[in-house]
């Protein structure tokens, strides 16, 4: 029974894992910050069975991007039994404030919600402590790619200004 259980287990996380890859392959920078961050919170907090996910990013400029709700039949933790289906009177909800941090440096918090079976808490959290780093990055990226197109639209214009007085 216990291989069985634990045989459960990885499948369940595999399959979430599997999950997480997918909603992270579509990021890209190009799209800039708030926009990026819309498209990947939703596949997010389904991928790991949220029942809320945002980002509040400090800024400059400040930004909040709360994932669309889906209805979740049942949150998918990894530890929510082996065939035994824990009483939902059992379960507890739990929020996470997760800092976004890029070298040292505090870009914002994702707050995730989940619902939870007893013992799920610590494997959900380590999960958890992953996405928040790598929606971090994603976040960064895409400012810096904000940044760089800002940068690069200002010496066009002034090249073009610059054409027009010496015509």
């Amino acid at each position: 029974e216990e291989l069985k259980r634990l045989n459960q287990h990885f499948v369940r996380r595999a399959s979430q894992l599997e999950d997480l890859h997918r909603s992270m392959q579509d990021i890209t920078s190009e799209l800039g910050v708030a926009p990026m961050l819309e498209k990947l919170l939703g596949g997010l907090a389904t991928a790991i069975g949220t029942t809320s996910l945002s980002v509040e990013l400090t800024g400059p400029p400040v930004i909040t991007v709360v994932a669309p709700q889906s209805p979740v039949e049942q949150p998918r933790s990894v530890l929510a039994g082996s065939g035994a289906v824990t009483p939902a009177e059992d379960w507890t909800e739990v929020e996470w404030k997760l800092p976004l941090t890029i070298r040292g440096r505090s870009l914002g918090v994702m707050i995730a919600r989940h619902v939870l079976p007893p013992g799920a808490k610590a494997d959900e959290e380590q999960l958890l402590k992953i996405v928040a780093d790598q929606v971090a990055i994603a976040a960064e990226n895409a400012r810096l790619y904000e940044g760089v197109m800002r940068r690069a639209a200002e010496q066009e214009s002034l090249v073009e200004s610059g054409r027009l007085l010496t015509a």
